[in-house]
C-alpha cells in the first residue's frame, strides 16, 4: 500500500449520486445522520427522484467510471490496476473491480455511502474481505513507510509492517493487512509474485517510470531492496 492522493470528487456527482441517495433515504424514512437501521435498506426498492422505480439504493455504482480514472485504475489497497472489462458496446463484462466504501456503510452515517471522499476503487475480492470491518489505515492519509515487502523462505513475497514502526503503529498496520487479505488472499500474493520476479527477471525490460505504473509497491520496494 502507497499514499494515494484523493482524487478531485466530479462536478456532476452531486447530482448522481449524492442527491438522489438522500433522497431515497427520506423517501424510506431513513435518518441520513444515523447509521442504517438494517443491511436491506440499501437493496429496498423505491421511488427515485426522477420516479422512477428502483431495486436499491446503490446510487455509488454510477461514479464507477469517475473512480476508476480518479484512482488511475488502481485498487488503493493491493496497488494492482483493476480496470473494468467491456464489450463493443460499452457493457461491463468484467467484475473484478469494486466500490469500496472506507467506512463501512452498515456503521456509519447513511449519507456516507453517497460521499465521494468514503469511496475508493478496490480489487472485488480485497473489498469482501474487507466486509465491514473499520482498517485502521486509509491509503488517502497514508505515509510512505509503513508497509514494506519481506521474502519467505517458500518464495511468497508478503506485505509487512516497515521497520521501526512504534508498536502501536506497527499493531494498526498488520492488522490492516490481515483485514485486507493482503497476505492471506492468495490470488493477490501470486499477482504480486509474478510482478516481483518479472522486475527482478528483466531489469533492463522496463524504464522506471513503466515499473512504476504497473506496480509502484512492488517496484519501489525492490528498488529500495537492491533488486531492481
Amino acid at each position: 500500500m502507497i499514499s494515494i492522493q484523493l482524487p478531485p470528487e466530479p462536478g456532476s456527482f452531486r447530482t448522481t449520486v449524492c442527491d438522489p441517495g438522500l433522497y431515497a433515504l427520506s423517501q424510506l424514512g431513513q435518518n441520513p445522520d444515523d447509521p442504517p437501521r438494517n443491511e436491506q435498506l440499501w437493496k429496498t426498492s423505491h421511488t427515485s427522484i426522477t420516479g422512477k422505480t428502483r431495486r436499491s439504493l446503490d446510487y455509488w455504482t454510477r461514479a464507477r467510471d469517475e473512480l476508476c480514472a480518479g484512482y488511475n485504475r488502481r485498487c488503493v489497497y493491493s496497488c494492482f490496476i483493476i480496470e473494468p472489462v467491456r464489450d463493443v458496446n460499452g457493457k461491463i463484462i468484467n467484475t473484478e473491480h469494486s466500490i469500496d466504501h472506507f467506512t463501512p456503510k452498515s456503521l456509519a452515517p447513511s449519507r456516507r455511502a453517497f460521499e465521494w471522499n468514503n469511496l475508493r476503487w478496490c480489487w472485488d475480492i480485497i473489498n469482501y474481505k474487507k466486509d465491514d470491518n473499520v482498517i485502521a489505515i486509509d491509503p488517502i492519509s497514508l505515509s510512505d513507510n509503513l508497509f514494506e515487502l519481506e521474502l519467505e523462505t517458500n518464495g511468497d513475497w508478503i506485505v509487512v509492517p516497515s521497520r521501526g514502526l512504534n508498536p502501536n503503529l506497527k499493531i494498526q498496520v498488520q492488522d490492516t493487512i490481515d483485514m485486507l487479505g493482503l497476505n492471506s488472499i492468495r490470488a493477490v500474493v501470486i499477482r504480486r509474485n509474478q510482478y516481483a520476479d518479472e522486475f527482478m527477471r528483466n531489469p533492463n525490460g522496463y524504464t522506471d517510470p513503466e515499473m512504476d505504473a504497473i506496480q509502484p509497491f512492488i517496484f519501489r520496494e525492490l528498488r529500495r531492496q537492491g533488486l531492481t
